[in-house]
């Protein structure tokens, strides 16, 4: 009996190191690349005038590829959250698209990017 319980315990804290290892450090890279991106932002102020284009990069990118079979091509991001609460399937690819437009509005905007989506990470990893 005991033997079965320590083996699932070891079992879970095997599985939990790892889940927390890859977490932490998509998580790590994200909020440090943030920073880089938010300093550079700060050096070059004329890159608040390249918004609009990064929002049709960003627009673009969600239209082609965050969708299946071209249907809410409206939602963005939102994808992700219906996702996670269970309305919607979690594609795959959500994922980097998040990170990107975090990347892209960061480097364009502000560091108010930097905030949510590491939690949004985290729950679409293990939704995965």
């Amino acid at each position: 009996m005991y033997k079965a319980f320590f083996f699932t315990l070891s079992k879970w804290i095997f599985f939990g190191a790892i889940i927390g290892l890859m977490i932490g450090s998509t998580t790590a890279f994200l909020l440090n690349m943030n920073d880089y991106l938010g300093e550079v932002r700060e050096q070059n102020s004329w890159l608040i005038y390249c918004l609009p284009l990064g929002g049709m990069v960003l627009g673009y990118i969600y239209m082609n590829y965050g969708t299946s079979a071209g249907q809410n091509l409206y939602k963005g991001n939102n994808l992700v959250i219906e996702g996670v609460h269970g309305k919607n399937k979690i594609l795959r690819r959500l994922g980097p698209l998040v990170y990107l437009g975090t990347f892209i509005t960061s480097y364009l905007v502000d560091r108010q990017a930097e905030k949510v989506p590491p939690f949004k990470w985290e729950e679409v990893s293990l939704k995965l």
